[in-house]
């Protein structure tokens, strides 16, 4: 694959998920989402996992808590292929012109599979190997690429951001960060990452209990994704959310059970739920 860089300024105009999906057939998105399309097919060729579990938005306010669900959109699902192309390109890019950078890699699973309900990606999941950085380029099994490197975030990740540093430095002809260098800052940075993606999955279930706090009445749907015993996982769509429940008897993997929660203990943050009828 023969991939360029340049140093470039962009015209940017921001539009929501929703917005870009009512504009899909206008020329400038249609073609980006042909782009896409045969990139996912191709990633899909390669092995490539594709899970869609229960997203949500949750968002704290003065009149208190909100969730709201994610909606599956097509431009959500082109944004992601093309922030993976950038990734994959910057990748060859910067191997081929040996620029070292942060390279995230993942073995594959021990059994391969192309999961298409929600108990069989929630199981599949599980078996993923943890995704890791490193200074020289390995596959990335989930993703169904040969090389890749995250360089869409640069505000919000730090290797990102030290990719585009690694980058700009090329394109300039000025000196660039050397392997040992580039190895140290990314421990550096993954110990305060697994911090900072640890504290927000604890933020975010915080708020979820508090929401089912404030709404003890809440009922609603959880999907029967894994059975032990007595008892079954079920995701919970509208918060996105795992929980535990007794069943008086054994039920199918994805069938759907009414479900309101019994007891929140917000200190521990946790959520115990029982099975209506």
């Amino acid at each position: 694959m023969d991939v360029q860089m340049q140093l470039t300024r962009l015209k940017v105009e921001r539009l929501s998920y929703d917005e870009a999906d009512k504009r899909l057939e206008e020329p400038l998105l249609a073609a980006l989402q042909q782009k896409a399309t045969c990139y996912r097919a191709r990633r899909k060729a390669a092995g490539a996992a594709f899970i869609q579990l229960p997203e949500v938005k949750i968002r704290a306010t003065e009149e208190g808590v909100a969730i709201t669900p994610l909606p599956a959109l097509k431009s959500r699902e082109m944004i992601t292929d093309l922030m993976l192309m950038a990734g994959e390109a910057v990748a060859i890019y910067c191997s081929d012109n040996e620029i070292p950078v942060p390279f995230a890699t993942q073995a594959p699973p021990d059994t391969p599979a192309s999961p298409q309900d929600l108990a069989a990606m929630y199981a599949y999941v599980r078996k993923f190997k943890p995704t890791q950085v490193k200074t020289q380029p390995e596959p990335h099994s989930g993703l169904g690429l040969q090389r890749y490197t995250r360089a869409t975030s640069p505000l919000r990740r730090y290797s990102d951001l030290l990719t585009h540093q690694q980058l700009r430095a090329h394109l300039k002809g000025e000196p660039l960060l050397d392997i040992h260098t580039i190895s140290e800052r990314i421990s550096q940075a993954e110990l305060g990452s697994m911090s900072i993606r640890k504290a927000e999955r604890q933020s975010n279930n915080h708020w979820r209990m508090v929401y089912l706090r404030d709404h003890p009445k809440w009922q609603g749907e959880g999907v029967v994704v894994a059975i032990e015993g007595e008892r079954a996982s079920v995701l919970i769509p509208e918060l996105a959310m795992e929980a535990r429940v007794r069943m008086k008897s054994k039920p199918a993997l994805n069938s759907v059970v009414k479900i309101a929660p019994r007891e929140v203990d917000l200190p521990d943050l946790a959520c115990y739920f029982r099975v209506l009828g």
